[in-house]
């Protein structure tokens, strides 16, 4: 499994980032694969908003809830990106059968 983690700093300084900050946007997304409605599920972090792409890159479902309708996509593989209430963000693999 691989996250990405993007947020933004508000110093210039080289910051390391700890296992504290991947904590903060730790979620999972099920079911996985999913035929309809995906659940996202985090560590304590409010969701703000979702983003789902397509392999192409473009945007093809945004949502600003934990559930995401996926009934209405074609079948394949997606990302989807969510956006958290500490201004971070992370995104994670989904497939839709």
């Amino acid at each position: 499994m691989s996250v990405y983690i993007m947020g933004q700093s508000d110093t210039t300084d080289t910051e390391m980032l700890g296992k504290d900050e991947f904590l903060l946007t730790e979620f999972s997304i099920t079911p996985n694969p999913v035929s309809n409605i995906a659940t996202i599920t985090t560590a304590g972090q409010e969701v703000t908003s979702v983003k789902v792409s397509n392999m192409l890159g473009q945007v093809v479902l945004t949502a600003a809830t934990a559930q995401i309708d996926m009934s209405g996509l074609q079948g394949g593989i997606y990302t989807v990106e969510v956006q958290f209430d500490n201004n971070r963000s992370a995104v994670k693999k989904i497939v839709k059968n």
